[in-house]
């Protein structure tokens, strides 16, 4: 009897999915993250149902994962500047009213401050304690 000798392979899609996921992390973003998510996906399906012939599935996970984040992330990013940038200017002016509120709250106490310690200087010369 002769054995067959069952050569595995990696997975090329896998192998596309984590070149592809590290391009995203580092300088494509999106344009590269969602190509890593689609092709993880094909190659854990094809590594799965290759019965032993194909590998490469931490590499495909891998890939998803960084995919994964660097799309949420851009997606969170986006929101963050389309909220900020339509709704800026009402949260700016409502700090920089209370920047303003402070400011002259803060010299409002200083002076009142400024007058009680002048009086207190006064009466110690007055009392003669000094």
């Amino acid at each position: 009897m002769q054995e067959q000798i069952q050569q595995q392979r990696t997975s090329a899609a896998a192998v596309w999915s984590l070149v592809l996921g590290i391009l995203s992390l580092f300088c494509l973003g999106p344009l590269t993250g969602i190509p890593a998510i689609i092709c993880g996906h094909i190659s854990r399906n094809n590594v799965r149902t290759s019965q032993g012939h194909l590998t490469g599935e931490g590499m495909a996970l891998a890939g998803l994962i960084l995919g994964y984040i660097t799309t949420v992330g851009f997606v969170l990013y986006i929101a963050a500047v389309a909220i900020f940038g339509v709704f800026g200017n009402t949260v700016r002016g409502k700090l920089g009213g209370a920047v303003i509120e402070l400011e002259e709250s803060s010299s409002s106490k200083d002076a009142a401050l400024e007058e009680t310690s002048e009086d207190w200087l006064k009466d110690l010369d007055e009392d003669g304690e000094r």
